[in-house]
């Protein structure tokens, strides 16, 4: 950096420079050019990125509360199937009776008990079991009448016999007979009436409560995919870290021989380091690669599917954007009215309003109107209080007065001023001394 000042023209300077402070400067140019460049680069690339931006930042989200949603949904839809299975009915059957219980405060796990004690009874029926037969009586029932039914429909067509009987003793041992312990915690829907269970059920659909049970079974799917994924990623793991685990004991072996003094540290841990090398040698490549199709795989897959993710964005988004659109006079005939309702009152009630102001203004002057005499009467009396305090005082006051001023010249007195006087004089010449 040269501050060469010519005073006359045609003046020859010769200039040494400083190779180090060149240096030092052209480093820094550099960096101020790159600096510079890299700021406009940028920002015309953030500019230009930025609807860019927008859209894939919201496909992003969307695909996050999708892939959300898609895990809630998947895992009730997995616990339906399992669920299902365990007590032998459809998982459409399951979703109904669940909602018919919670309704009545049951717990539908409890027909999984129930289920399993009605198709014993039923299976002994259809053997010959004079026994099993005489419990299917008991609601008019015979086994031809239930024989060529589904689980489901058995199920249904019990609860609907024993929901038809009058409660009490007899209709308590039929449900024990066929339903088993469960029955007990079954009362309150028992004592439902069919034509209540269906409107139930039916509600239950009608409200979007019950998924079908291609979708049970495609949330069972997806779940069971998600397992397999975690475990092949843990057996991955398992795998790497089970090679290092033999080359890992030797050099926590080797720390305990050093600890007990019978090896030296280099000898303990050198096999052992060795070994963890060597498994890493082997095994970190095999990672490397699939990690590598893995990312391909992803990269390739989102590439191919790009166009139709955006097309479907922006189908997304015009169907928005049309919907604000349609429901944009409604929402402001809507605001209109209320404004206009509410405008309305207030010129209505203007008068009532006008009134109640007027009457708390006149209430308020009429209070201090008839309360001003003792109002003023009472500040009177207070003012000669404190005029007559004051007065009662003054005598205490010259007393303090004087008693301070007597403590002042009394605690002078006491004073070594000749003390003073030197530490006074000392302090100003170790000031000019110091100074």
């Amino acid at each position: 950096n040269l501050d060469l000042i010519s005073t006359a023209p045609n003046v020859e300077y010769e200039v040494t420079l400083d190779d180090s402070k060149v240096a030092q400067q052209a480093e820094k140019t550099e960096k101020t050019i790159v600096s510079t460049l890299g700021g406009v680069v940028g920002k015309v690339g953030a500019e230009s990125a930025a609807a860019v931006g927008l859209t894939v930042g919201g496909i992003a989200m969307a695909g996050n509360k999708i892939a959300g949603l898609a895990d809630d949904v998947s895992k009730a839809g997995d616990e339906i199937d399992k669920m299902s299975q365990k007590i032998g009915i459809s998982a459409e059957a399951y979703q109904e009776w669940d909602y018919v219980f919670e309704r009545s405060g049951a717990d539908v796990k409890n027909l999984q008990v129930s289920m399993k004690t009605l198709s014993g009874v039923i299976t002994d029926a259809a053997n010959g079991s004079k026994s099993a037969a005489e419990k299917l009586a008991a609601l008019g029932l015979s086994i031809e009448d239930v024989n060529n039914l589904s689980q489901e429909e058995q199920l249904a067509l019990v609860i609907e016999r024993l929901q038809g009987m009058e409660q009490g003793a007899e209709r308590t041992a039929a449900a024990s007979d066929l339903l088993g312990r469960a029955a007990t915690d079954m009362a309150a829907v028992l004592n439902m009436t069919a034509e209540d269970t269906q409107a139930l059920i039916d509600e239950a659909h009608e409200y979007g409560m019950v998924m079908s049970d291609e979708a049970v079974a495609a949330s069972a799917s997806y779940q069971d995919s998600l397992t397999k994924l975690n475990h092949t990623v843990g057996g991955l793991k398992n795998q790497l870290v089970a090679n290092l685990l033999p080359g890992l004991t030797q050099v926590v072996n080797g720390f305990a021989d050093v600890v007990n003094g019978t090896k030296s540290l280099d000898e303990a841990i050198d096999q052992g380091i060795t070994e963890v090398v060597s498994s890493l040698d082997e095994s970190l490549p095999q990672m490397i690669e699939r990690g590598t199709e893995i990312i391909t795989s992803v990269a390739d897959g989102i590439t191919n599917n790009l166009p139709t993710i955006l097309d479907a964005a922006g189908h997304i988004i015009a169907a928005l954007i049309q919907g604000i659109i349609k429901v944009l006079p409604t929402l402001l005939e809507a605001a209109l009215k209320i404004v206009l309702t509410l405008a309305a009152y207030i010129i209505q009630h203007i008068p009532d309003l006008a009134a109640a102001a007027l009457d708390l203004v006149v209430g308020i002057v009429k209070f201090i109107i008839e309360n001003a005499p003792k109002m003023i009467e009472s500040a009177i009396e207070l003012i000669g209080k404190l005029v007559a305090g004051l007065i009662q005082s003054i005598p205490k006051v010259d007393d303090a007065i004087g008693d301070i001023i007597t403590a002042i010249f009394n605690k002078f007195g006491e004073i070594d001023w000749g003390s003073v006087g030197k530490n006074i004089i000392d302090g100003i010449k170790n000031g000019i001394v110091n100074a």
